[in-house]
């Protein structure tokens, strides 16, 4: 899968009703007790994206403000483009893994055993969003269909995600909640190595060194990202939009 992070280095929580995840991916299904709904948004809040999020965990929406995912989750991203290829507001319809273009959807499992986090992503499958509902009460129903992993292993369920309101929603947009999980708007960039996710996971550490100006250059892509015609990520107008954030991760790490 195309993963943001990549391409520069590279909820309230609702309880039972109306969740479910049917199937099991290397011999182990997910239990879910919490689901939570993430928007994305532009500079100027108009809706660009959806992140639902399926979890074992029963403080989700606080895991997600903190931007520290624990457990097991599904994550699922739904994006929409126009006739320009452009980013639009997500609205009810069928979105497929598949597409390149139009209701386009991204997902990914994370199992984690003990410090070890796996993700098995999407490789085929269909998310119908049945209903999608605004304002502070937001919310977003739906049913999924997907193979997942290198098994191609198939699992189908479905979603009553209540919205999270988190601090800066720009932040968990990453499939998880994971800012090296994100999926590009822009369909034809490269695909993502384990490496690549690998390389960006450790510059995010708090340990390493300008990782707070990284996350800095992450969270300003995922935010501004523009695609060119051959969409493919528009470097040249995130190199003009994100100069603060790029300056500031070039100035760190040449001290």
């Amino acid at each position: 899968m195309r993963y943001l992070a990549c391409t520069v280095l590279l909820s309230l929580a609702a309880c039972g009703s109306g969740n479910s995840f049917t199937g099991t991916v290397g011999g182990e299904s997910l239990v879910v007790k919490q689901s939570a709904l993430v928007t994305g948004t532009d500079s100027s809040g108009n809706l660009t994206g959806l992140v639902i999020v399926l979890s074992d965990q029963v403080d989700l929406c606080a895991q997600l403000s903190s931007n520290k995912l624990a457990g097991n989750a599904l994550g699922i991203s739904l994006t929409s483009t126009g006739a320009s290829g452009a980013l639009v507001p997500p609205t009810p319809g069928d979105y497929r893994v598949e597409a390149t273009g139009g209701l386009q959807a991204r997902a990914s499992l994370r199992r984690t055993v003990g410090t070890s986090v796996s993700n098995f992503d999407a490789k085929a499958g269909t998310v119908k969003l049945s209903a999608l509902r605004s304002g502070a009460d937001g919310s977003a129903a739906g049913t999924y269909e997907l193979t997942l992993g290198e098994a191609l292993e198939k699992v189908t369920g479905s979603f009553n995600a209540p919205l999270c309101v988190v601090g800066n929603t720009v932040t968990v947009i990453g499939v998880g909640g994971d800012l090296c999980n994100t999926p590009s708007k822009c369909s034809a960039d490269p695909m993502s190595s384990d490496a690549d996710k690998k390389a960006c996971q450790t510059a995010l550490k708090s340990d390493t060194k300008c990782s707070a100006e990284y996350r800095g250059v992450l969270v300003c892509l995922q935010s501004k990202q523009k695609c060119t015609t051959e969409n493919k990520t528009d470097s040249t107008a995130f190199a003009t939009d994100c100069k603060p954030e790029l300056d500031a991760y070039v100035a760190c790490v040449q001290k």
